[in-house]
């Protein structure tokens, strides 16, 4: 068939990208007129689809409101740009309140290329230098923030064994475990723990008892455990007794540091993974956190993949082949897990193998390139964010 002309391609990208603002602007409205009903869960704003699927779509639109804004392939007259300017704007802030780890690095990506690409084709030794400069900071930011938030708040020096007290205030012995070193805030979580005060002191000053879940679906006692830890306070009577009334809220609602949100922040979310990724480090303990299942989901896949290097497992087995294999190699999973290895490159090699992984990314790159898509900038910021979506 014949290709679709300018105009028409230029009617569908801008259907699209309006298409998910106005997707993007009922979410906003249905979240702002009922905030509470999102407390436990914040990917929930995202209501017509998975939110990190929303976001790459956003990424995208994003993309393509900024070409029209800065590039002249798709003319557009000076109130169409600073409308354009705006759309991509206001997208980018919802991707913002979103949450979505992977969308905001995917929009990092999407506008620092777009930065890069447009101040290059600026003549002149001077503008390259500074183009070079300004990415490589933008580039190591992100890494020097991470290491400081890491080492800030997970990297502390253990106390002195000979320091730390045996008996709480009331006479009865506190547990102690450094040998894992879990920290939250820069305190140890493992030490200065006595149930017998925890139990007793918070079903009295709490509506739900200290065996039971939280608002997220969590252990509470654990919930109890790392808020008091975040505060520095001791895991007892003394600790509990400190606690305000919205400090015991925030722990029914199943926020676990009295820096959290009901809404995470871009920050929090940063802490979070930070937080479970030193959980996996220190003491190998996955289960509950999003970010441990993934890594058994994909040794799991590994696994099999290995069993099946060259032709897979076909389409059809991919699930009873993942669960048997846990089920084999004894790993814990959520039991909710329906056997997927949440990531679509894993998927490739688990149904069709390496050769037929092979063959699907030849196809793609094949067609592209004798398309001539790759000489185009939305079709490369099109192809980066479908690569980073199957992630």
């Amino acid at each position: 068939s014949e290709p679709l002309s300018k105009v028409h391609t230029k009617w569908l990208l801008n259907l699209f990208s309006l298409s998910v603002s106005v997707a993007a602007l009922i979410c906003f409205i249905r979240y702002a007129s009922a905030a509470d009903q999102y407390e436990d869960n914040f990917r929930k704003i995202s209501v017509f689809m998975h939110h990190i699927v929303f976001s790459m779509m956003i990424n995208m639109a994003i993309s393509v409101f900024l070409y029209f804004a800065f590039y002249n392939r798709y003319p557009v007259h000076r109130i169409g740009r600073l409308a354009c300017i705006a759309a991509a704007g206001g997208l980018a802030s919802f991707l913002l309140f979103l949450g979505s780890v992977t969308g905001i690095v995917t929009l990092f990506i999407v506008v620092l290329s777009m930065v890069v690409n447009i101040t290059w084709l600026q003549t002149g030794a001077l503008v390259h230098a500074a183009v070079i400069t300004l990415t490589a900071i933008a580039l190591i930011a992100p890494a020097a923030i991470l290491f400081h938030t890491y080492q800030e708040n997970f990297n502390s020096d253990p106390p002195d064994p000979a320091d730390v007290a045996m008996l709480t205030q009331g006479g009865r012995p506190y547990a102690h475990d450094l040998s894992k070193g879990i920290q939250d805030n820069g305190h140890f979580s493992d030490i200065y723990i006595c149930e017998a005060e925890l139990q007793k002191q918070w079903n009295q000053i709490s509506k739900i008892p200290y065996d039971q879940l939280d608002g997220r679906g969590q252990a509470i006692n654990g919930t109890v455990k790392r808020y008091l830890t975040s505060l520095g306070l001791h895991k007892d009577s003394v600790g509990l007794s400190r606690l305000t009334n919205t400090d015991i809220r925030n722990i029914e609602k199943g926020l676990a540091n009295y820096k959290f949100q009901s809404k995470p922040t871009i920050k929090q979310r940063i802490y979070e993974t930070l937080w479970e990724i030193q959980v996996i480090i220190k003491s190998g303990y996955v289960q509950h956190h999003s970010l441990g299942q993934r890594i058994v989901f994909y040794r799991t896949a590994v696994s099999v993949i290995k069993k099946h290097l060259l032709f897979g497992v076909g389409i059809g087995d991919i699930q009873e082949s993942m669960l048997e294999e846990a089920r084999k190699t004894k790993l814990y999973v959520d039991p909710r897990w329906e056997g997927q290895p949440h990531n679509q490159y894993l998927s490739l090699l688990l149904a069709f193998g390496i050769l037929g992984f092979a063959w699907f990314f030849y196809s793609w790159i094949h067609a592209a390139m004798l398309s001539g898509g790759f000489r185009n900038l939305l079709f490369n910021l099109f192809w980066l964010i479908m690569l980073i979506s199957m992630l």
